[in-house]
């Protein structure tokens, strides 16, 4: 197996694994098989010699993919790994422990993804103080983040957020891969749809009631949210136990099984 950043400029090690740069236009690397995640790379225009996999969250999917794994995607077949018990996270969040939910916020994450889209971290992480104003708040400053922390907010630089969502009473975070790895921890969750593609996924979630949404990232509506979760216990042990119980964590697993079969 190996691992291939698209763009990249340097090798990049993550997660024990090594990912190295792959230049637009170079041929793709020989394979049993493909495993596509990327906004930047067209995998329909990928040889067709070996089967194709592809991590797919908006428009439509390549008509050669052999499997196409969707969290929020409605379609089932075959071919679509779909739903949230496909959702892919880290081996360090499978099988977590049941969340614990203290009487009252102590402490408050706030993250909006690596790349802050809209530049919402700084008044969402503003919104969050102003509900809970006694509790410690801590904003996520990702890598490509403009902006630091508001008054009263504390910063956090880390690339592993597990020891957090462990030890936190609440994150509001953007509705894509942290509010997945929250529901896993049963960490009670706002999520904030700071993007198009990120709304088919919290919808799926709030369905499940395993998070709250806020379906605009405005600062009022982040507000009132938090103050009315921080108000009740009780629907806090509701969006933890929901939560973990409609993301257990294996979903890798399930789609690592499915392409095993694939290469037979």
């Amino acid at each position: 197996m190996s691992c291939h950043g698209f763009g990249a400029a340097r090798v990049i090690e993550r997660d024990g694994l090594t990912w190295l740069p792959l230049e637009p236009g170079a041929p793709p690397p020989e394979a049993g098989l493909r495993l596509v995640d990327s906004y930047r790379m067209d995998a329909a225009e990928l040889p067709a010699d070996v089967p194709l996999v592809v991590m797919h969250d908006r428009g439509d999917p390549p008509p050669n993919a052999a499997r196409v794994v969707s969290v929020a995607s409605p379609e089932t077949g075959e071919r679509w790994l779909s739903g949230l018990r496909h959702a892919c996270l880290r081996r360090s969040f499978w099988g977590l422990p049941p969340g614990s939910v203290r009487r009252s916020l102590e402490r408050v994450l706030v993250t909006t993804g690596a790349g802050d889209p809209g530049a919402q971290a700084y008044s969402i992480a503003a919104a969050v103080k102003r509900a809970v104003p006694d509790a410690r708040v801590e904003l996520v400053i990702g890598p490509q983040s403009a902006a630091g922390a508001p008054p009263g907010v504390f910063e956090l630089r880390t690339n592993d957020l597990l020891p957090t969502l462990r030890a936190v009473d609440l994150v509001v975070t953007g509705a894509g891969q942290t509010m997945l790895e929250a529901m896993a921890v049963g960490c009670p969750c706002i999520a904030v749809v700071l993007s198009d593609n990120q709304r088919p996924q919290a919808d799926l979630a709030a369905e499940a009631d395993a998070v709250r949404v806020v379906r605009e990232p405005s600062p009022h509506d982040v507000e009132n949210c938090v103050r009315d979760v921080a108000a009740s216990r009780d629907a806090r042990v509701v969006l933890s136990r929901t939560a973990q119980a409609t993301v257990d964590g294996y979903g890798s697993l399930r789609v690592a099984f499915a392409i095993d079969e694939l290469l037979g």
